[in-house]
């Protein structure tokens, strides 16, 4: 019953993300094998070997018996990559993939969350959380 106005967002981290810069990284990094997330843009995705979500990304790379790659997405996934895997080589795109808007949340304020403090209790509708519960599931599925 409410006036909605439709936008059709993007994300701004991967938009820096530039078919210029996979082709210089190409001829840079010539063996490696090229990740990027679903998020960046169809002709930047067409040049790399596999799109990806995060948890598919670590999955990917974990399997892989390939040694380096390049990675096109939020800067935060290579700790992870590398923590998991250290005898790989990862290289991030460029250096200016780091969202602010993933920063905002620290382990402090999760924390806040746990323990009931620090916020207001957000509630919604039996059939909201229904569909919320089950998207979620799908993720945590695919992520097994």
């Amino acid at each position: 019953g409410r006036e909605m106005i439709l936008w059709d967002g993007f994300c701004p981290t991967h938009m820096r993300i530039t078919a210029d810069k996979i082709s210089v990284a190409r001829l840079q990094f010539p063996n490696a094998v090229f990740l990027i997330h679903p998020e960046a843009r169809k002709d930047c995705r067409d040049l790399c070997d596999g799109v990806l979500s995060t948890g598919q990304m670590i999955d990917f790379v974990r399997k892989s018996d390939r040694n380096e790659f390049v990675i096109a997405t939020e800067s935060g996934i290579i700790h992870a990559l590398t923590k998991e895997n250290p005898e790989k080589i990862f290289h991030l795109l460029t250096e200016s993939l780091e969202c602010p808007n993933m920063k905002k949340t620290t382990l402090d304020h999760l924390l806040a969350a746990l323990e009931g403090r620090g916020g207001e209790e957000i509630s919604v509708p039996e059939d909201v959380r229904e569909k919320a519960r089950v998207s979620l599931q799908a993720m945590l599925d695919l992520s097994n």
